[in-house]
C-alpha cells in the first residue's frame, strides 16, 4: 500500500520524481504532488497525493474500473 506504507511509497517518489509542497487553506493542510509540472494531485498527506499523481501519469483523470 504505496499511499499509506512509506516504506512502499518513498521509492516512487524518489524514482519518479515527484514533487510535493504542503498548502493551508482557511485551516485545513492539504498536500499537493505533481511529476514534471503535470498530473497535478491533492491529498490529505504526502504519500496519497504523490500516489495520486503517480496514478493519474499512468492512466489520466479517469481510472478505469475492471472489476466488472
Amino acid at each position: 500500500k504505496p499511499s499509506t506504507n512509506p516504506t512502499h511509497g518513498w521509492p516512487i517518489i524518489e524514482d519518479t520524481r515527484i514533487s510535493l509542497d504542503d498548502f493551508s487553506l482557511g485551516g485545513d493542510k492539504f498536500w499537493l504532488a505533481s511529476i514534471h509540472g503535470e498530473h497535478a494531485a491533492e491529498g490529505p498527506t504526502a504519500l496519497i497525493a504523490a500516489m495520486r499523481s503517480k496514478v493519474a501519469s499512468v492512466y489520466g483523470d479517469e481510472v478505469p474500473d475492471h472489476g466488472n
